[in-house]
């Protein structure tokens, strides 16, 4: 009995061990990935993750027979048009470049339809394809007023080409876009 006792200590220990090293294993090759790739991993895994609860509530409905991600039936999302000013006025003329320059006065804007509140997420994909949430998650009221979505802020843009796009809360398609350019 003591003999079978010490058998699964020692079994015990020993898978405890193996999943630490295979654990430290993963974390190691997490970091020289890091290190050799840099932003390219970072990003692509940050879009990643940021994608898992649309494929998760796409697959739920799937299962229930609701629609997907509890967006408007028959797969349709809300049109909403996205543009840029130079300044805080949502009337503004909109622009499509600016320059580098420009961007702390750059101001990101929605409109959305009206009689309709949605809450929605901005993705911008940089010069370097790398895609992240521009910003928090925005709600939008019944009233179709433009919807102030901010700025660059601190950041100072590369130049290059990008593209914002307005993503309805559980939906995986944009409901609308705009391609702009920053210049030296």
């Amino acid at each position: 009995m003591k003999d079978a006792l010490m058998f699964g200590l020692k079994a015990f220990f020993s898978g405890c061990l193996g999943c630490l090293g295979a654990l430290s294993l993963i974390l190691i090759l997490a970091v020289i990935l890091s290190l050799v790739f840099g932003s390219q991993v970072i990003g692509g895994v940050s879009t990643f993750l940021q994608s898992i609860p649309g494929i998760l509530s796409q697959n739920l409905s799937s299962i229930t027979g609701g629609a997907p991600g509890g967006s408007p039936t028959m797969g349709q999302v809300p049109p909403m048009e996205v543009y840029l000013t130079i300044g805080n006025k949502p009337d503004a003329k909109h622009i499509t470049s600016f320059s580098v320059a420009q961007s702390k006065q750059v101001y990101f804007w929605v409109q959305p339809p009206k009689e309709t509140s949605i809450t929605f997420s901005l993705l911008i994909t940089m010069p370097d394809k790398s895609q992240i949430q521009f910003g928090p998650d925005f709600k939008s009221d019944a009233s179709g007023k433009p919807v102030n979505c901010g700025q660059f802020g601190d950041m100072t843009p590369p130049a290059g080409n990008y593209k914002l796009e307005a993503f309805p809360k559980g939906s995986s398609s944009a409901a609308g876009f705009i391609e702009f350019k920053v210049t030296k």
